[in-house]
């Protein structure tokens, strides 16, 4: 390991030292996008409502996610209403969580977005989840992901309304 950080930095200090500003520049941007390219790029923004109306989506994401991320992020909010039978779970704000869906990794994050002054003079906040991903898997996001969360929400909701019915 220690000979491979020297490595690096004899060729960073040969760079430096011979080869045009021009040229260097060009290599640390190639590198630049190609470190980039392994990353997710591609993003979905879902957020809480749309034009003061529920996004049914996010509510879908926020049951699903609340099923999965208890073992993952380090913050958990819990909370539970008077009348709901159950505590619940959620990400907190600013935090991450990775999921897999048919071998494509996906990473979810969880937004609070402060926007101007609402019809009271008071500041609007609203979350929004992101969901970012690799280029290549865009039509699998789309095609099958979204939808798999949508029917997996739909059990979770019916499973939380027998628990109720039966208590």
């Amino acid at each position: 390991m220690g000979s491979m950080i020297a490595t690096i930095m004899v060729i960073q200090t040969a760079v430096r030292n011979f080869l045009p500003p021009w040229l260097e520049r060009l290599i640390n941007d190639f590198f630049a996008k190609f470190l980039t390219s392994l990353k997710p790029q591609h993003a979905i923004i879902i957020e809480e409502f749309d034009n003061g109306n529920c996004n049914d989506l996010y509510d879908a994401i926020h049951l699903y996610l609340s099923s999965k991320c208890i073992s993952s992020p380090k913050v958990l909010k819990f909370f539970k209403h008077k009348n709901a039978p159950n505590v619940t779970k959620k990400m907190n704000s600013d935090q991450s969580f990775e999921d897999t869906f048919k071998g494509a990794k996906v990473e979810w994050s969880l937004k609070q977005v402060t926007s101007g002054k609402g019809s009271r003079g008071q500041e609007s906040t609203q979350h929004c989840f992101k969901l970012s991903f690799h280029p290549s898997n865009k039509n699998m996001i789309h095609d099958e992901y979204i939808p798999h969360i949508m029917e997996a929400s739909e059990e979770i909701l019916c499973r939380i309304v027998k628990e109720a019915l039966h208590e």
